[in-house]
C-alpha cells in the first residue's frame, strides 16, 4: 500500500514500530556476537533516520482514517499547531476580543455574535451608534442591522472569523500535505525498510 500511495496513518505507525523493534533485536544479537546479515552500520543509521522522522511526524497511536483526525504530533509544524489552537480555543478568543473592544469603545453592552450569513460580528444597542461613530480609535465596517441593534465589524474581527471558520479545512490540508511527504519519504527509503523487514522476519523464524 505504501508504494501505491494507498497507505493510511496506521500503516506508518506499524512501520515506525517495526523499525524500533529491529533496533532492540539488533542490540540483543550483538551482545551474543551473532552475525547480522545485511544489517550493517550504514543500514542501521538510515533506519535510525527513518524511525526519528516517523516518530516526529506521526502520533504514537495513529488512526486508520486521516480525515477529521489529528495525526501529526505537536511541534512538527508551527502553522498546524497554531491552527489547531485557534480551533480549540475559538470561544476564548472571541470572549477576549469582546472584552478588548468593549473597553476600547467604552460600550459595555457590546457583544460579539455569530450567524451563518455574517459570520462573527459586533452588535450594540442602536442608542450607542452615534457614540461609536464619534470615536476615532477603531475603523468601523457596517453590517446588516436590525431595528434595535447596530452591527459592525473590523478588519481584525474579519481575519479572526476567517481563521476560526476555516480552521478545520486548513488543518486537513496541512495534515494531508505532511502525510503525502511522509509517504514519499518512506517510498524513497523502501530498500532499507525491506532489509529491516527481512532481518526481523529471519530472526523471528530462527527463534520460533
Amino acid at each position: 500500500r505504501i508504494m501505491l500511495s494507498r497507505a493510511n496513518p496506521k500503516d506508518l505507525g506499524i512501520i515506525r514500530d517495526g523499525v524500533k523493534k529491529s533496533f532492540e533485536i539488533r542490540k540483543n544479537i550483538e551482545k551474543k556476537e551473532v552475525f547480522i546479515n545485511n544489517f550493517d552500520l550504514k543500514t542501521f543509521h538510515i533506519a535510525e533516520d527513518i524511525h526519528n522522522y516517523l516518530d516526529k511526524s506521526i502520533i504514537q497511536d495513529p488512526p486508520i482514517n486521516l480525515k477529521d483526525e489529528i495525526i501529526i504530533p505537536k511541534g512538527f509544524d508551527k502553522t498546524l499547531d497554531e491552527t489547531i489552537e485557534t480551533r480549540n480555543n475559538s470561544k476564548n478568543i472571541i470572549v477576549l476580543k469582546q472584552k478588548k473592544y468593549s473597553e476600547t469603545l467604552k460600550i459595555n453592552a457590546l457583544k460579539i455574535k455569530y450567524n451563518n450569513f455574517l459570520g462573527y460580528f459586533f452588535e450594540i444597542p442602536i442608542k450607542h451608534k452615534e457614540k461609536l461613530f464619534e470615536q476615532k480609535k477603531v475603523e468601523i465596517i457596517s453590517r446588516q442591522n436590525t431595528q434595535n441593534t447596530f452591527r459592525f465589524s473590523t478588519k481584525e474581527l474579519i481575519e479572526i472569523s476567517e481563521k476560526i471558520l476555516n480552521a478545520d479545512q486548513k488543518i486537513n490540508e496541512i495534515q494531508n500535505n505532511i502525510f503525502k511527504k511522509t509517504i514519499q519519504f518512506i517510498q524513497k527509503n523502501s530498500p532499507t525498510i525491506r532489509i529491516i523487514s527481512k532481518f526481523v522476519s529471519e530472526i523471528d523464524l530462527s527463534y520460533s
